[in-house]
């Protein structure tokens, strides 16, 4: 009768374990997949469930953990965001209402200046302001109210 061999008696049994990388997430593509910067080569790639809810411009520019599915490099997953250097992980996310700020200016003019873009966030509503002069706003609905005139310029205008 044979004896049962343990684990370390078999010497031909190995798994590959999977190495998790991280990865800036830099955009999406047109059919929603995000477009994943790993060591300098971008590539489109999945992400959990979990990430795939979450509003689209709150992953761009966030750092994510990536391990590979079937560990073909062809084919990045992106698991989880990575927070925040130097704070908790619960700190970094966005609607922590311990990492609110109340801010009250009572001059003439506010400048707020960025490198590369602006953001500003109230639960699933959001206007982002970047580099090259594109502004998105995001929100369930939209009300815009004027006592006077509301005109709409621009070199092409698509209504609906």
């Amino acid at each position: 009768m044979n004896k049962p061999q343990s684990i370390n008696e078999l010497s031909n049994f190995a798994m590959p374990t999977p190495m998790p990388v991280l990865a800036h997430i830099v955009g999406f593509t047109d059919d929603d997949a995000p477009l994943l910067n790993l060591g300098g080569q971008v590539r489109p790639g999945k992400m959990i469930s979990r990430l795939a809810q979450l509003p689209r411009d709150e992953l761009v520019d966030r750092q994510a953990v990536v391990l590979f599915d079937h560990n073909e490099q062809e084919l990045p997953v992106a698991i989880d965001l990575v927070h925040e250097p130097g704070l908790p992980p619960e700190a970094a996310e966005p609607d922590s209402a311990a990492n609110s700020t109340e801010v009250s200016v009572t001059g003439e003019t506010v400048l707020i200046k960025a490198e590369q873009r602006v953001e500003i966030r109230v639960g699933k509503a959001s206007i982002v302001i970047d580099e090259n002069g594109k502004i998105t706003t995001r929100s369930k609905t939209q009300l815009n109210r004027a006592s006077g005139p509301i005109r709409i310029k621009g070199g092409h205008v698509d209504i609906n």
